[in-house]
């Protein structure tokens, strides 16, 4: 523990270094060059014997040729030796600084001992506390180390909201950064830009990222890692880096859409612990629709310039490199005993391709023209394994943050700004942690399932409600939050299902001391259950006896309704035809009546002025006065007739109209009063 913890200060002072305006790592690797040969008294010294100490006293471990590239600055070299020019104390690395450091890290050690105390509910030993402590600093160093991961990245999550705590963590975070970015390269001087042609082949998973199947969170990430690699070929002005996929990755694709397609159709249960394909089936209704969506998914690869490369047309001309063989596979089967032996063969399937591509040992990052980008922790394992990864040499596979972590020292993007990706935020990982945990524990629990599936040891009705418990408990990254921190470290610890069957049956044995009684009670409940019933069931005869009778009423009195409606609709149509045809008449008559009035007055006048152009005007004016005083009477002579007003119109339909209407109905039978009251029946029965 105390070599991480001298490691921990150690990357956080040059962390600190570096936002002091030291941006040149290697002049922050001279100070700690400086400290060595200063407080060692050292002389005539070669880069191994630097080297060695720079690991001894920090725990660092920088490639020779980095150190060379150092001891250069402040040394003279002679017959392969380097000899130091007058080097001073540095004052800001040395040993007090570092102790200052580790004890300042003390206080998160404490509340990280009691927060796992207290989520294990007892206090631990030493041994565990050293384990803890162990696990810890591997976590921040991003080293694998599965020990007490989830009680670690959970008091990351609850403790977010300690601005000071964070404050460090999120230095020593970025400690790690820069110290990656020396790793792996040729001439840590060289930031900015990236130089060289470049290849970086991604697995399933991390096409998964961008597509978003694996949550917001996993596509964040691979946005701002995509974001980098489009910002080293712009300022190259050509693609040095691409993206691309193995034909051997294609094909485990189409057969994840093919599961996919059988989850649809009903022929397989849908395993909830992957997020990727949950989130293909949602959905989809057909076997079409998940074609549909594989079709999409293979186009959206292709506009964003990520192809497929055949990954076995180098196997037969590089012979030499080839790593994927049985000693191989045996010895890694052996060290990763906790593996699955096809996964293990897939990734070194994967890696082989990877090796055949480099052709031999490479030390420096860009000058390995490739790597496989995973986010398989068993394809992790296997490339960083000792049967395949000579020390020094550049990993054959990474993951998504650690490549983005280089491209971001690549690039020299510097810290503690907004646009930092989020990789670099701790709490992400620890929400991955979590994530991918729950994952691991739903997808043993589900295995389980479908093997009592097989065996049919549980009851349809229990296995379903099992599998939709387990489908409640599966997170996405971004999902992982403080208020759900309980909920989700005991979906990591849930029993397996020995235990679970266990508890099964001492529920039975104390269900079968307590079967007397509970049939006593249930045949009591059945008595009454069928009182009721059969009590229901006359009350539900009656009730269905009067609305059938009602139905049967009902019908009948429409069906007279209509009858009677019908009867009385064909007399008035009989009546109207009648009284239509003798309407017609009548108006004739009318329009005929209305001119003779028009014609009296006419002939008069004519009359009259003949008659005034044969005898004179003196002899006709008194007839023309009498004349006009007739006329003028004829509207009293109205008026005492009974009519309001003098109006022609009036008169003819009272004296003419009216007797002439009458006699024709009579003629053509229509009986006025007759019909009104038929219309008004006929609107009653609507």
């Amino acid at each position: 523990m105390n070599s991480s913890k001298r490691r921990i200060a150690s990357l956080a002072l040059f962390r600190s270094l570096y936002n002091e305006g030291r941006t040149d790592v290697m002049t922050i690797l001279c100070e700690f060059a400086k400290t060595i040969v200063y407080s060692k008294h050292l002389t005539g010294i070669t880069p191994t014997q630097i080297k060695k100490e720079l690991k001894t006293e920090y725990d660092f471990y920088i490639p020779e040729y980095v150190v060379e590239s150092v001891l250069k600055k402040f040394c003279k070299k002679e017959n392969s030796k380097y000899y130091p020019e007058a080097v001073n104390q540095p004052q800001e690395v040395n040993s007090d600084v570092i102790d200052g450091i580790e004890r300042s890290h003390e206080n998160i050690i404490s509340q990280l001992l009691s927060y796992v105390e207290d989520k294990v509910s007892k206090e631990l030993n030493e041994d565990e506390r050293e384990r803890l402590f162990q696990s810890f600093y591997n976590y921040l160093l991003d080293e694998p180390d599965d020990a007490y991961a989830e009680y670690i990245s959970s008091f990351l999550i609850e403790t977010q909201k300690d601005s000071e705590l964070f404050k460090q963590l999120r230095i020593i975070k970025e400690g790690v950064i820069l110290y990656t970015g020396i790793q792996y390269n040729d001439n840590v001087s060289e930031t900015g830009s990236w130089k060289d042609d470049f290849t970086i082949f991604v697995e399933q998973e991390i096409l998964f990222h961008f597509a978003g199947y694996n949550g917001s969170l996993y596509q964040q990430l691979f946005l701002e890692f995509f974001e980098l690699v489009k910002e080293i070929n712009r300022k190259a002005r050509k693609q040095l880096i691409r993206i691309r996929y193995f034909d051997a990755v294609r094909y485990k694709i189409e057969s994840f859409f093919n599961a996919a397609e059988d989850i649809v159709e009903g022929k397989a249960t849908l395993d909830c612990s992957s997020i990727a394909m949950t989130t293909i089936v949602q959905g989809c209704e057909t076997k079409a629709d998940v074609v549909a969506k594989k079709c999409g998914f293979f186009d959206f690869l292709k506009k964003n310039s990520i192809s497929e490369v055949d990954g076995g047309k180098n196997i037969i001309e590089n012979n030499k490199y080839n790593i994927f063989f049985e000693d191989n596979l045996k010895g890694l089967s052996e060290s990763l005993s906790e593996r699955d032996n096809d996964d293990i063969e897939w990734s070194l399937k994967l890696l082989n391709y990877i090796s055949l591509i480099r052709r031999g040992s490479i030390s420096g990052f860009e000058k390995s023209k490739c790597i496989l980008l995973t986010g398989n922790y068993t394809t992790m394992a296997v490339a960083h394994s000792p049967i395949i990864k000579m020390n020094g040499d550049v990993p054959l596979a990474t993951t998504l943050d650690f490549f983005t972590n280089r491209l971001w020292f690549k690039l020299n993007k510097g810290f503690g700004t907004s646009s930092c990706p989020k990789s670099f935020d701790i709490v992400t990982k620890a929400q991955i942690v979590l994530s991918a945990q729950i994952a691991g524990s739903v997808a043993i629990e589900f295995e389980k399932i479908k093997k009592e599936i097989i065996e049919k040891k549980k009851p349809e009705s229990v296995i379903i409600a099992e599998l939709a418990e387990l489908k409640t408990k599966v997170r996405k990254p971004e999902e992982v939050s403080e208020s759900n921190i309980a909920e989700t470290l005991q979906t990591i610890k849930m029993v397996d299902t020995e235990r679970y069957l266990r508890e099964r049956e001492m529920e039975r044995i104390e269900a079968e001391k307590q079967k007397e009684d509970n049939e006593r009670l249930q045949q009591e409940v059945n008595r009454k259950r069928q009182e009721k019933d059969e009590l229901e069931f006359s009350k539900n005869s009656e009730i269905q006896q009067k609305e059938h009778e009602n139905v049967v009423l009902s019908n009948l009195l429409n069906e007279t309704r209509a009858n009677v409606k019908n009867k009385i609709q064909e007399q008035i149509d009989a009546i109207s035809r009648r009284k239509d045809k003798a309407d017609i008449k009548v108006q004739k008559r009318v329009k005929i009546l209305r001119w003779f009035p028009f014609a009296i007055i006419f002939l008069v006048v004519i009359i009259v002025g003949l008659l005034t152009r044969c005898y004179g005007w003196d002899k006709m004016e008194p007839l023309t006065w009498f004349l006009a005083v007739l006329v003028a009477m004829i509207p009293y002579f109205v008026f005492g007739l009974g009519f309001n007003g003098w109006n022609p119109k009036n008169v003819i339909d009272v004296w003419y109209k009216n007797k002439y209407e009458k006699k024709l109905y009579e003629e053509y039978d229509i009986d006025i009063i007759k019909y009104q009251q038929l219309k008004d029946e006929y609107n009653s029965l609507r």
